[in-house]
């Protein structure tokens, strides 16, 4: 996994005007974004990586050239065997942070983040399953017409990033987990330690 821009940080994954993240996939061409979609729906209609194999040559690119372009501004990453292993919000392995969208497979989300996010992607009802990573309490999330349900309640999404690393899936990823507020005490971090 490649990172063209150097080290990730949170607020770069919304700067739109500068060269963050957002502003290089918005700029990505319309076949490398078909392509993108069509990693995508491969995740979410049969919970399994595509392979490179997979991807027909249809979308008016050469699909190793789109990958590329993905694989460049962190938004689709192969392994050395052309298997897809990340392709946000879907994983390849299994994270912790399942989803169940209507009666579809089961799929790995990369994050927290990622998990809330597949839902809305597939525009369907859902149903996230975790634990939270300090006690193993099971955390359950569903999303029924538009409205969510946490249980416990009290359950939030850690956001944090490990420093000196490159893609989101390694820094940002494993760093954002549910978590439950619960009577369990947490430990407190400070900035040089996340």
């Amino acid at each position: 996994m490649t990172a063209a821009s150097g080290p990730l940080r949170i607020e770069l994954l919304c700067d739109r005007d500068g060269g963050g993240v957002a502003a290089q996939q918005s700029a990505l061409p319309p076949a490398a974004q078909d392509v993108h979609r069509m990693v995508l729906r491969a995740f979410l209609n049969s919970g399994d990586a595509p392979h490179r194999r997979d991807l027909p040559d249809s979308c008016g690119v050469e699909v190793d050239e789109a990958l590329d372009l993905l694989d460049e501004v962190d938004l689709v990453h192969l392994d050395a065997e052309g298997r897809v292993v990340v392709a946000y919000p879907f994983a390849a392995r299994i994270t912790g942070q399942t989803v169940r969208v209507d009666a579809g497979p089961v799929l790995q989300a990369m994050c927290a983040i990622d998990a809330l996010g597949i839902p809305m992607l597939a525009g369907r009802d859902g149903v996230i399953e975790s634990a939270d990573p300090l006690d193993g309490q099971p955390i359950r999330v569903e999303c029924t017409g538009g409205s969510w349900r946490w249980a416990p309640a009290e359950t939030v999404v850690l956001l944090a990033s490990s420093a000196e690393c490159g893609v989101a899936a390694e820094c940002l990823c494993p760093e954002s987990p549910f978590a439950g507020l619960g009577t369990a005490p947490r430990p407190i971090f400070t900035a040089d330690q996340t």
